[in-house]
């Protein structure tokens, strides 16, 4: 039993740095990307997690993760999206609302406007 819970945590430990190294790659390979195809500027404020107003939906999902909510709106040639970000919940007749700290807007997947509440 020893030998195979050992070999267990060697294995956990193992794929995690498979991980680890995959994701830095993956990384490594979109920061090169953006450099070339964005410039300098551009790659210095994704590593220091800013965001912009014209900054591409992808981007803005590396700098600040997935959002709580995303709500959105299309028609033949347009999509509106919002994400909400920094969830607090609160009780409102007997249920469970949220306020968010951050609401981020995109048109056609560019970042238009970012509200902070």
């Amino acid at each position: 039993f020893f030998i195979l819970f050992r070999l267990y945590i060697f294995k956990l430990f193992q794929n995690r740095s498979k991980e680890k190294r995959e994701y830095k790659d993956a990384t490594q390979e979109l920061f090169t990307n953006v450099q070339r195809i964005l410039g300098a500027d551009v790659l210095n404020n994704l590593k220091l997690k800013r965001i912009w107003v014209g900054m591409p939906q992808c981007l803005v999902k590396f700098s600040l993760g997935l959002p709580h909510k995303i709500t959105n709106s299309q028609d033949r040639e347009n999509l509106w999206e919002t994400y909400y970000y920094g969830a607090k919940p609160y009780q409102y007749g007997g249920e469970t609302k949220y306020r968010y700290n951050k609401e981020i807007s995109f048109h056609n997947k560019i970042l238009t406007n970012i509200k902070n509440n």
